[in-house]
């Protein structure tokens, strides 16, 4: 019967397996390199699938590890990000797009503590597209004029009233756009809505 070997004796062979594939891997590294990548190139499906039930079955130590990566190279991953960010501008935009949609309370939070952190930046971006873009700013609130967009609702009422846009309820908005819509047919009426004879 073969002898049963204790824990540290079954710890010390497999380090010692562990260190005959570490030197074989050195030794070796150009020609592994190639045979996998060979491999993966003839066997797409058969390397995802094993990649996928890999990941599944590791996710939190895949997680952790990538964690322990970053916070060990947050240089290169800042590079890496800034690479893959100007490399796909538009999957950049639509990611930012959904985790904003996703997140409205974090987006309007990390925009008021941006500018309550940088007044001089806001006014100064505010000055520049004014500046350049007078004619599109024009042709914008024209737009928003003729559609009655909500923007340009709550600008009239802030105007009129004491209260703030993030404090105007749906239904006055609603309310306001009829009014106005009411007044615009008046006003094409030809003798200005007055009945004939009166």
């Amino acid at each position: 019967m073969p002898k049963l070997l204790t824990a540290e004796e079954v710890e010390v062979r497999r380090e010692k397996e562990r260190e005959y594939q570490r030197k074989y891997y050195a030794k070796n590294r150009a020609k592994i390199i190639e045979y996998n990548r060979k491999y993966r190139a003839e066997n797409p499906g058969k390397v995802r699938e094993s990649e996928l039930k890999y990941r599944a079955a590791n996710i939190e130590k895949i997680r952790e590890r990538v964690r322990k990566w970053c916070a060990a190279n947050i240089e290169k991953k800042k590079e890496s990000v800034r690479k893959w960010r100007k490399a796909n501008p538009e999957k950049q935009r639509e990611y930012e797009r959904k985790w904003r949609a996703k997140n409205p309370e974090k987006t309007s939070e990390r925009l008021r503590n941006w500018r309550a952190a940088n007044p001089g930046k806001v006014s100064e971006y505010s000055r520049k597209p004014r500046a350049v873009n007078i004619e599109n700013r024009r042709e914008l609130s024209r737009k928003y004029r003729r559609k009655l967009s909500e923007g340009y609702i709550k600008k009239l009422i802030c105007q009129t009233t004491s209260l703030k846009p993030a404090d105007i309820p749906q239904p006055m908005i609603e309310a306001y756009r009829a009014l106005l819509q009411i007044k615009r047919l008046i006003k094409k009426e030809p003798n200005n809505g007055q009945v004939a004879g009166s």
